[in-house]
């Protein structure tokens, strides 16, 4: 739209809450008239959500929640929903019903949301083994995780992430053995479902999150309540990969 002005940053990683903390406040002192944050770890946030609303700035978080009681809107997927559709599709590839969900950071509410998500569709489907491991949205930990695993005793009939970051890693350790079904849709995971190098993952429509972010922090400048705004997922195999 003419006449509004975006700035984006963002801190080294998706796990440097302190980095984005630090960005907030800076943030706050700016002469801007809305936050748009996609929150690593709300715990960290809490001071510089504060001096932003003290400043006057509206607050609008995005693919990630905020229970910051000045926040005035989400915008994003249905992490809950996204992954119980995610898990109900790994289900079918377990066939020793046993399944493992690497997981991303503990303080990040849409991590939190999609774990539960799938752990609640693979009960549902009578997965009876379900081991969850908290990697922190680190590749690394998501390599050494998967490594272990793979070197032990445990049987594993499926892998789940909920991030594409970490299906990446577990990918590379894997070696293909097992399947992996992702969260997130990033052009390099697409590419990778379309190759068959993955089984599937959980596609969130990027662009429009922030076309939709956009139009909302307009919304709330003229005064307009925004609420929730969801954009749909869809799950993305090897024959539709090339549609997505």
């Amino acid at each position: 739209r003419q006449g509004v002005e975006l700035i984006v940053v963002a801190p080294d990683s998706e796990s440097d809450a302190d980095g984005q903390a630090e960005l907030v406040s800076i943030m706050a002192d700016m002469a801007l008239d809305v936050l748009i944050i996609s929150p690593c770890d709300e715990s960290l946030l809490t001071d510089s959500l504060e001096r932003a609303s003290q400043k006057g700035k509206h607050i609008l978080a995005v693919d990630d929640r905020l229970s910051y009681p000045a926040c005035e809107g989400y915008i994003g997927s249905d992490d809950w929903d996204g992954a119980f559709h995610q898990g109900a599709h790994a289900a079918t590839l377990a066939e020793n019903s046993s399944a493992v969900i690497l997981r991303g950071q503990m303080g990040s509410r849409n991590h939190v949301d999609r774990a539960l998500g799938l752990r609640d569709s693979l009960i549902r489907s009578r997965i009876v083994r379900i081991y969850s491991i908290c990697c922190n949205s680190s590749r690394s930990e998501a390599y050494h995780q998967t490594a272990a695993l793979l070197e032990s005793d445990t049987p594993i009939g499926v892998i789940c992430t909920t991030n594409d970051d970490m299906a990446q890693k577990a990918l590379s350790e894997s070696d293909r053995t097992v399947p992996i079904v992702s969260f997130d849709g990033t052009p390099e995971m697409l590419k990778a479902v379309e190759d068959g190098t993955i089984d599937s993952t959980m596609m969130q429509d990027a662009y429009e999150i922030g076309v939709q972010s956009v139009r909302a922090a307009v919304q709330t400048a003229d005064g307009q309540p925004v609420g929730d705004v969801i954009v749909p997922m869809k799950l993305v195999v090897s024959r539709t990969a090339e549609q997505a």
